[in-house]
């Protein structure tokens, strides 16, 4: 790995007193890198991949090329600068690719969710009470697990505020008319 530092500095024709600078370290901690006197911490890879846009392969273990590969678009650069998953990049890719109007259909669903968990007032710290669709894989419906403070209360606060719950979902479809 020292040999491909010491590539890299001179492909971006870079000094060892640059390159450290723009690594948080001195020239002589560079030298010792380059020379092999000194070991590269995680830490120092991370950062070169990062501040260079390095492809840490490349670094680590010389295979593939130098660089990352420059984004094609807009979705990537945005992908890269959000470190988006597959999946995120994909749900947000088909978003962009619906024709006008049913991205408008998903942004109106979207907001009607919003409003319905306002009126609702459901608590965020509660679990999930997720009712089973037989259209779908049982697997999907199981209950979400409990936040660090639902655990800690007693039974009967659960109950109490399962109660309150309940009370204001109620009081919701008895003011929606339902």
């Amino acid at each position: 790995m020292n040999e491909r530092i010491k590539e890299l500095r001179k492909t971006l024709s870079l000094t060892m007193e640059e390159l450290g600078e723009k690594l948080g370290v001195t020239r002589s901690a560079i030298s010792n890198i380059e020379s092999g006197k000194r070991g590269i911490t995680e830490q120092m890879v991370l950062a070169i991949c990062r501040e260079f846009e390095v492809n840490e392969n490349w670094l680590r273990n010389g295979a593939g090329e130098m660089f990352q590969p420059i984004p094609k678009n807009g979705l990537e650069m945005l992908a890269k600068e959000h470190s988006l998953n597959q999946f995120e990049y994909l749900v947000i890719e088909e978003y962009l690719n619906l024709p006008d109007e049913n991205r408008k259909a998903v942004l109106d669903f979207v907001m009607e969710l919003f409003a319905k968990f306002s009126e609702t007032r459901v608590a965020l710290e509660h679990p999930a009470v997720i009712k089973a669709d037989p259209n779908y894989p049982e697997t999907m419906f199981k209950e979400a697990p409990a936040s660090k403070e639902m655990q800690e209360l007693s039974d009967e606060e659960k109950v109490e505020l399962y109660r309150q719950e309940l009370k204001r979902e109620r009081e919701a479809r008895e003011k929606s008319g339902a």
